[in-house]
């Protein structure tokens, strides 16, 4: 979104103050705080189950608060009544009011009158919120009945949070007024878009997490078992039936609205550098979090950013090819028949059209297997404590942000000619070849940690590795000889129990943070050496590429030796297997 609407960087939050650190600002636009938003909202839409779903229908209208309130910081898109003079609202506008309304009805809340009242309070009570995930509630929040009171759900929050930092933008800013220009009207629907997607999607998500939660309410009645306390299936049964209505209500704006209301959206040229800058700042922060504490909720989201970072790197090499940006003097073309011949049969040959097909297979291998080792850091971590380092968040959300601005166009990936004028192509080499070194120290900085002895896990999740995985080995342990001496001691074979329960029913209904077996830790490290061990086949894989992408000019290599040409992997017509010797005798291998 354009700065006209606000891209001026927000305020700190409060969490950094507390632990008496500077907050690391926040320098994202108004337009990248919302396809935040709508990213967290894909992510929760896809890991939903039915043990948040009180936790997530209790911070719900939270969500739908902040929305409105930065609804109504956008300038209006209609015109003035003939009659009134007052705004004409939008069908959107309408659809809005009605959403407001009806979440805070779910939960029991009194929603807010007027058009900006309340709003600055709002804003507090949401970075309050998210600074006190475990023991916060939502403002005004009804205590009887099911959901009651209880800790909120801390991706809702953070929605909520980017919603409020957008709000926050446009009042502190100078806001257009109107009659708006053309553009100005593109920035303004794109962001009602963006607005109401994720309020489509994010209504379908809570709605999904009730319906787990009423079919294990109704197993449980089924089979003649007592509900936990404070639980109510007529409750979760009304619930679901209104975040229904919520999301079809929020599905009929998004039809005539989303995508095509995103293509409009003004984009400000980048800066050349802001790419390269947030991934460095990010590998950086990423170790200093790493080596400083051991988190699940740290390890998850370094795993996601670096998947992300791997797929840009894919769209980055190809749109550099598809421009021309990677013809160096070694670059492969069909003008060097020479060089294709020397290829062995059956060697992918590299084509102008993009990268060698095995760097763009192992790269999609590299990011498959961080993407393996995310889940398996989601399965161990809590929703309850689904809170990363407070620098390493920010490092991933500029970083995601940086991406988003460079390579995408709307809601799809934007042409090779459109990332050429938002970012610098010709240094594409160099920067893959530091993005693949530096994710293979990563990558063993996460394996490292992964064997840690202080690495804690989500009870249900180290349940599920448990009972999954392979059956823990047999130890050794001493114990007392019954020779005839009677003063020796010899070593015995412990065999765990098949009966006996890794965790406790108590730390699964709560899901507390319990170690990890030591089968359960070598599942774990297994998931991490598959990736470190894919980062540096990437890397391999890459080395003739992108070396002769960066390889030096003639001027620079002006009397040396003649170079030797180029070889792509194993080709060259001189690295033949040697014959066998004239003693050995090859009996039955004819061939």
């Amino acid at each position: 979104m354009g700065r006209h609407v606000g891209s001026a960087a927000g305020p700190g939050t409060p969490e950094g103050a507390q632990r008496g650190e500077p907050a690391p600002a926040d320098r994202r636009s108004v337009g990248e705080l919302l396809v935040d938003a709508d990213h967290t909202v894909r992510d929760l839409l896809i890991d939903v189950n039915g043990h948040d779903a009180a936790a997530l229908l209790r911070t719900w209208s939270t969500v739908v608060s902040a929305a409105s309130h930065l609804w109504q910081a956008l300038p209006p898109t209609t015109g003035p009544s003939t009659v009134t003079g007052d705004t004409v609202p939008s069908t959107a506008d309408l659809t809005m009011a009605r959403l407001h309304a009806i979440s805070h009805t779910v939960t029991g809340t009194a929603p807010n009158k007027g058009r900006r009242d309340d709003f600055a309070a709002s804003r507090e009570n949401v970075r309050a919120t998210a600074s006190r995930p475990d023991d916060a509630h939502n403002q005004g929040q009804a205590v009887e009945g099911w959901p009651g009171v209880g800790p909120s759900d801390p991706r809702l929050l953070q929605i909520a949070d980017s919603f409020t930092r957008a709000a926050n933008l446009l009042t502190a800013g100078r806001t257009p007024e109107p009659p708006l220009t053309e553009r100005e009207r593109h920035d303004v629907r794109a962001a009602q878009a963006h607005v109401m997607h994720t309020l489509y999607l994010g209504s379908h998500a809570v709605g999904t997490a009730l319906g787990h939660h009423q079919t294990a309410l109704e197993r449980m009645i089924a089979g003649r078992a007592k509900l936990p306390p404070g639980e109510s299936l007529t409750r979760t049964r009304t619930a679901r039936a209104r975040l229904s209505s919520m999301e079809h209500q929020a599905g009929t704006v998004v039809s005539a609205t989303h995508p095509h209301d995103l293509s409009g959206e003004h984009h400000p040229t980048p800066a050349p550098d802001r790419l390269a800058h947030a991934l460095a700042d990010f590998d950086i922060q990423a170790h200093r979090t790493l080596s400083a504490r051991t988190n699940t909720a740290d390890l998850m989201l370094v795993g996601h950013t670096h998947a992300l970072i791997l797929a840009a790197t894919t769209t980055m090499l190809r749109a550099a090819a598809a421009t021309g940006h990677l013809d160096g003097p070694h670059a492969p073309t069909t003008e060097a028949p020479h060089r294709q011949s020397q290829l062995a049969p059956g060697v992918p040959r590299p084509t102008p059209d993009g990268p060698p097909p095995r760097l763009l297979k192992v790269l999609g291998t590299s990011q498959a297997d961080w993407m393996t080792m995310t889940s398996l850091w989601r399965d161990l971590t809590a929703t309850s404590a689904l809170q990363p380092h407070l620098d390493l968040a920010r490092a991933s959300q500029e970083c995601r942000a940086a991406i988003h601005d460079s390579l995408r166009d709307g809601a799809a990936v934007a042409t090779p000619e459109l990332i050429a004028t938002r970012t610098d192509l010709s240094r594409v080499g160099p920067l893959t070849q530091q993005v693949l070194s530096a994710g293979i120290d990563l990558a063993h900085l996460v394996a490292d940690v992964a064997t840690r002895t202080d690495l804690v896990g989500a009870a249900r999740g180290v349940h599920a590795l448990a009972v999954s995985g392979p059956p823990a080995q047999p130890r050794q342990v001493e114990a007392s000889s019954t020779g005839g001496d009677g003063g020796g001691r010899s070593l015995r074979t412990h065999e765990p129990s098949p009966q006996s329960a890794w965790v406790t029913p108590r730390d699964l209904m709560t899901n507390r943070s319990v170690v990890l077996p030591d089968h359960v830790r070598k599942i774990v490290a297994s998931a991490a050496t598959d990736v470190a061990l894919s980062s540096r086949t990437v890397l391999d894989a890459s080395v003739a590429y992108l070396s002769s992408i960066c390889a030096p000019t003639s001027d620079q290599t002006a009397g040396l030796v003649e170079r030797r040409p180029q070889s792509w992997g194993r080709a060259r017509p001189d690295r033949v297997p040697p014959g066998p010797s004239p003693s050995r005798t090859l009996s039955g291998c004819e061939r």
